[in-house]
């Protein structure tokens, strides 16, 4: 089985039942793994999961506790949080989804169960995510602006836009076009995209490759230059890992649509 893009964090004090939840999801996804619940914030920050599992009872820093730090950080309030616990009390239950979690799970927890649960939220999040980040795309003109957030989007796209092709394009250009600190920026762009804004510059990029494949015949290598990437080998690596397949097999399935459905003599 493919796995997908969707990076996980586990955080479970219990070797034997970490490991247990670990290699049932390591089959699918990118799993991380912490002991306690200091650990757990660390990775958290520095490996940006897309869920998190976490138990209630963890040394250092409790689940709960955990939970409110995530749902409270502007960096990482959007995750889903999943919590594990052994306590079954209703009023158990109520403190820990009045924390933030997103999803209650008593243990002994059915695998399949946390399974699904961790697929219905992983959509759910990514259906918010791209809401905004199909935006990105959109000529600014296009738009009727309605709230402040699409505005920003708005016009971090034409910026980009304008300065696609230029060497000088970078994360600090995007922060002195708007006056803000580079954490600001930060802030405010993984606020409404879930990507941190080098994420969001080359998403803007791959996306105007994929137009530029299907809307005309130009070379790969030219798309590759059209869309602001230095070389077609770094372009292609980054096209396949956002859409799944290479630029030149994206053209073909969207140019040649009956291809994906098959054909009968």
């Amino acid at each position: 089985m493919k796995k997908q893009q969707f990076r996980l964090l586990v955080i479970e004090d219990d070797d034997d039942l970490r490991a247990y939840i670990v290699d049932g999801l390591c089959q699918t996804y990118q799993v991380f793994y912490a002991a306690n619940g200091q650990e757990g914030w660390d990775k958290v920050l520095s490996c940006q999961p897309n869920l998190i599992i976490t138990d209630v009872k963890l040394p250092l820093i409790d689940g709960i506790r955990l939970t409110k730090m995530i749902k409270s950080d502007k960096r990482t309030h959007h995750l889903p949080v999943i919590l594990l616990t052994a306590l079954n009390r209703e009023e158990d239950q109520i403190k820990g989804l009045n924390s933030g979690a997103n999803d209650y799970l008593i243990k002994p927890c059915n695998f399949d169960i946390l399974n699904l649960k961790i697929r219905n939220l992983l959509a759910l999040n990514d259906m918010f995510k791209n809401t905004y980040s199909k935006r990105i795309v959109v000529i600014p003109r296009e738009i009727n602006i309605k709230t402040s957030g699409e505005e920003f989007l708005i016009s971090a796209a034409s910026y980009i836009e304008t300065n696609i092709k230029s060497h000088k394009l970078s994360v600090a250009g995007l922060s002195a076009h708007f006056g803000r600190s580079r954490v600001a920026l930060y802030n405010r762009i993984f606020e409404l995209t879930g990507k941190p804004p080098v994420e969001f510059i080359k998403s803007y990029k791959l996306e105007k490759a994929a137009g530029l494949l299907t809307k005309s015949n130009i070379a790969v290598a030219q798309v590759a230059l059209e869309a602001g990437f230095a070389t077609a080998h770094y372009f292609s690596k980054s096209f396949k890992i956002k859409f799944g397949i290479l630029p030149s097999e994206y053209r073909t399935a969207h140019l040649n649509p009956a291809n994906n459905n098959g054909s009968q003599n």
